[in-house]
C-alpha cells in the first residue's frame, strides 16, 4: 500500500503542482528553472536539442551539458530529472543529441531521447527539426499486477517529431517551437495521444542585463513565464516567474559561475499553489565547452590584438550580431548609430577584426558626416562610396566620392571624406586623364578596353558608371557593345533596348539592335560560303558594335570585298559600305 501512496503521490502531486504531464519537463534544466521557464528565444547551451534545435544552427563551438534536478523536495518519492546534452556545429547547420531520464522511486519513469538539427537560413534566421524517441513504465506491485491497465505491459514506446524558428536581431530574439506535431500515442492499453506543445516567446538584451517571456500552450492549458538575468563578469543572477491554468503560480531564482572551459548553474522553483510542505524544485547543471569546431580547421587570421580567453563564444556570437547590424545601419545611412554598435560590439569582444577595422573607418566619416540616409542623390552617391569605404571594396569607394566632390564641390564634408578614402587606397585615385571627371574617365576607359579586347574590363568600367548614374545611355550603349564583343547576344540586346526607351529613335541604337538581329539570323547568301567569309563577317560585326572608328570599318569592307567579289556574291557588302558612307 506504501507504493500505491507514493504512486499517487508522484504523479498526482506532480501534475497538479507543476501543472504538467508526461514528458512536461523535458530539457528543464537550472538555467531555465532560474529564469521562471523562459527558454523559446534563447534556449542556451546544448540543451536547445530538447526545446529549440532552431539554437543550434547559432552555435559555433560544441558543448556538453548535464543536470540533475529533485523535483518537489520534500515529497517522499520526489521525482529526481538527469539530463545530458552534446551539441556539434558544421559548416551550414548545427545538429544536437540529448537524453533525460526521469525516476520516481522505482514506482514511474520517462526517458527520452531527442535527435535534432538547426539551419540559418537567412542572416539571424533559422529553421529546426527534432525526433524525440519516448518511452515511460511502471514498476510492477501488487497494485499493477491487478490493474486492468498494465494486462498489456508497463511500458510504452513512442516517437514525436517538432518544428520551430528562431530570429536574432540584437537586441531582440524571438523563437517559437510547436513538438510532437504528430501527436504520438502514449496510452498503455487504450489510445491516449499527446497534446500538440506550442512554445512561443521573446527576448531583449542590453549589455549585462537579459529579459524573457514565453507563452506555452498545451490543449486548454496555458502558461505564462518570464524571467531576467544580470551577468557579472564570470557570476550570473536569474529571477522569474510562472503563472497559467489550474492554479499555477511559481516564483523561481538561480546562479551561474563560469571557470575556463566549464559552467555551473543552480536553479529553483518555488510553488506558490498546491500542497504545502515542500520545499521546490532544485536543479543543478555543469556545462562544458568542448572547443571542438564543425566543418573545416578554422583560418588562422591576423588580429590586431590576441584573443582574450576570457571572450565566450556567446560573446563572441553576440559582437558579430552587434556587427551586423551596425553593418545594416551604416548602408542605410545611419553613421552616428553604426558607430554606437560598433562600440557594443567591441565593448563585447575588444578582438573582433571586422568591428575594429569599421569602427576605425566609421569614426572618420560619422565625424563629418553624421547622417546620408535621405533619398535626394546626395545620399544615394554618399551611402554608396561610404559603404564600399568601409567593406574595402577601393575602386567603387574612391570613383564615387570623388564623384560626389565634383557634383558638390563646396561640400567640406564631402571633401573630407573623400580625402580619407583616397588615403585608405592611393592605388585607385589616379586619373588616366586629370581634365576628365569620373563618369568621362570610365567611359574613356570602357572604350579602350573595347578597342583593345579587354571585354570584361570594359564590363566593369560601365557597371561602375551605372552604379552611380543608372540612366547614362553612353554607357549601356558601351556595356552592350561589349558584351555582343564577347558573343553574349541576349545580354547586348537586353542593355541596348534599356538604353533605348531612355532614349528612343536613337538611330545608333537601332542600328545595333539590327545589327544583333543580323547576327542571330544571318543572310543566307552569305551560309552557303566557306567559312572564313563568315567567320569575317562575324569578326566586322563585333568590332562594328563595339563602337570601332569608321575609317577603320571602311577598310575591313574594302579588303573583304576585294577577296571574294570573284567567288560569291558582294551585295551585301557594296550595301554595307554605302551605309558607312563611302
Amino acid at each position: 500500500m506504501m507504493k500505491i501512496f507514493k504512486l499517487t503521490i508522484a504523479v498526482i502531486v506532480f501534475s497538479f503542482v507543476s501543472g504538467e504531464a508526461a514528458f512536461e519537463r523535458v530539457g528543464m534544466n537550472a538555467r531555465v528553472t532560474g529564469m521562471g521557464g523562459a527558454l523559446a528565444a534563447r534556449p542556451g547551451g546544448a540543451t536547445a536539442v530538447f526545446h529549440n534545435p532552431s539554437a543550434l544552427a547559432f552555435y559555433e563551438e560544441s558543448k556538453m551539458d548535464s543536470s540533475f534536478s529533485r523535483l518537489l523536495w520534500g515529497v517522499e518519492g520526489g521525482p529526481q530529472l538527469g539530463m545530458l546534452s552534446l551539441s556539434y556545429p558544421f559548416d551550414s547547420f548545427g545538429v544536437g543529441l540529448g537524453w533525460q531520464s526521469l525516476r520516481a522511486d522505482g514506482i514511474y519513469y520517462e526517458d527520452v531521447v531527442v535527435l535534432g538539427g538547426g539551419k540559418e537560413v537567412m542572416e539571424g534566421l533559422s529553421a529546426g527539426v527534432s525526433l524525440s524517441f519516448y518511452r515511460l513504465g511502471y514498476g510492477e506491485d501488487e497494485y499493477t499486477a491487478i490493474n486492468p491497465v498494465f494486462a498489456d505491459g508497463r511500458i510504452k514506446q513512442t516517437a514525436g517529431v517538432g518544428l520551430g524558428a528562431m530570429l536574432k536581431r540584437y537586441p531582440y530574439s524571438a523563437g517559437l517551437w510547436v513538438d510532437n506535431i504528430n501527436r504520438p500515442d502514449m496510452g498503455l492499453r487504450h489510445t491516449d495521444r499527446h497534446p500538440v506543445k506550442v512554445r512561443a516567446g521573446g527576448g531583449y538584451e542590453r549589455k549585462s542585463m537579459y529579459y524573457a517571456a514565453d507563452l506555452y500552450v498545451e490543449e486548454r492549458d496555458v502558461k505564462f513565464s518570464a524571467g531576467a538575468s544580470r551577468s557579472m563578469g564570470d557570476f550570473v543572477l536569474r529571477g522569474g516567474g510562472a503563472i497559467g491554468t489550474g492554479s499555477l503560480y511559481a516564483l523561481s531564482m538561480g546562479m551561474g559561475y563560469s571557470v575556463g572551459m566549464f559552467t555551473v548553474d543552480y536553479g529553483f522553483e518555488y510553488p506558490l499553489s498546491g500542497i504545502g510542505g515542500m520545499y521546490g524544485t532544485h536543479s543543478i547543471d555543469v556545462k562544458a565547452r568542448l572547443g571542438l569546431f564543425g566543418g573545416d580547421e578554422p583560418e588562422v587570421v591576423e588580429k590586431p590584438m590576441p584573443v582574450s580567453d576570457k571572450v565566450s563564444a556567446d560573446d563572441r556570437r553576440k559582437s558579430r550580431m552587434l556587427y551586423a547590424r551596425s553593418r545594416e545601419k551604416w548602408r542605410e545611412g545611419y553613421y552616428e548609430k553604426a558607430r554606437e554598435l560598433l562600440e557594443e560590439s567591441l565593448e563585447v569582444n575588444p578582438d573582433n577584426s571586422e568591428a575594429l577595422d569599421a569602427e576605425r573607418k566609421i569614426s572618420r566619416v560619422s565625424d563629418r558626416i553624421k547622417d546620408a540616409s535621405g533619398d535626394e542623390k546626395r545620399d544615394v552617391i554618399l551611402r554608396q562610396g561610404i559603404d564600399a569605404y568601409i567593406r574595402g571594396e577601393g575602386e567603387m569607394a574612391v570613383a564615387a566620392m570623388m564623384y560626389a566632390g565634383e557634383l558638390w564641390p563646396g561640400d567640406d564634408s564631402i571633401a573630407e571624406v573623400a580625402a580619407e578614402v583616397e588615403n585608405e587606397f592611393p592605388e585607385e585615385s589616379s586619373r588616366d586623364v586629370p581634365e576628365l571627371g569620373v563618369i568621362e574617365q570610365r567611359l574613356q576607359r570602357a572604350l579602350e578596353a573595347i578597342y583593345s579586347g579587354s571585354y570584361m574590363s570594359a564590363v566593369e568600367n560601365c557597371w561602375l558608371v551605372l552604379r552611380l548614374e543608372p540612366e547614362e545611355t553612353l554607357a549601356l550603349k558601351r556595356l552592350g557593345s561589349a558584351y555582343f564583343a564577347m558573343g553574349r547576344n541576349e545580354d547586348a540586346r537586353n542593355i541596348w533596348n534599356i538604353a533605348l526607351e531612355l532614349e528612343p529613335g536613337d538611330e545608333e541604337l537601332v542600328e545595333f539592335l539590327e545589327m544583333e538581329e543580323e547576327e542571330d539570323a544571318p543572310d543566307e547568301r552569305w551560309e552557303i560560303e566557306d567559312d572564313d567569309f563568315r567567320q569575317s563577317m562575324r569578326y566586322y560585326r563585333r568590332l562594328k558594335a563595339s563602337g570601332t572608328d569608321r575609317d577603320v570599318l571602311k577598310r575591313i569592307i574594302r579588303r573583304l570585298i576585294e577577296r571574294y567579289e570573284d567567288a560569291l556574291d558582294v551585295e551585301p557588302l557594296l550595301y554595307e559600305k554605302e551605309r558607312l558612307g563611302e
